[in-house]
């Protein structure tokens, strides 16, 4: 049975870790979570120097933090609250293709954008990361599905 994780605000580390220990446990988890403070989270295959202003956040005392799963580079601070799905690739309840997981894991969200008044659908987009909600013309949210083992 998978776990609800209501997090609140955590620390910044704290917020990003979670959801690593718990797929290296093996605990299949939704995970909602808010950072106290902001920093940078890249994605594993990404190159920090082409990616970030190194100097800016080390001026700023901005942490920066690589991920270890893929996915493009964000900001992520205290305004935003985002959440991480883990789950075991055996478990019957979820797809086995990620272009189905895509879909798969939008529905909640696109839901909840709509309840809220906000015209959501799941879109193709051509970027670095094909699969993204849009809201009307305005990019929303991304996400990356991975297997973690």
């Amino acid at each position: 049975m998978m776990k609800l994780l209501d997090l609140g605000e955590r620390p910044w580390e704290q917020s990003m870790l979670i959801f690593h220990a718990l797929a290296r446990m093996g605990i299949e988890a939704l995970v909602i979570v808010a950072p106290q403070t902001p920093y940078i989270s890249i994605g594993y295959f990404q190159d920090a120097e082409q990616e970030v202003d190194l100097d800016y956040c080390k001026k700023e005392n901005l942490p920066i933090i690589r991920r270890e799963v893929g996915g493009g580079t964000v900001y992520l601070d205290r305004n935003q609250i985002f959440y991480h799905v883990i789950w075991n690739k055996n478990n019957p309840n979820f797809p086995k293709k990620i272009s189905d997981i895509y879909h798969h894991l939008s529905v909640g969200p696109i839901e909840t954008y709509n309840d809220f008044g906000i015209n959501t659908q799941f879109c193709f987009v051509v970027k670095a990361h094909p699969q993204h909600m849009l809201r009307d013309v305005w990019y929303c949210a991304g996400i990356n599905p991975q297997v973690l083992r």
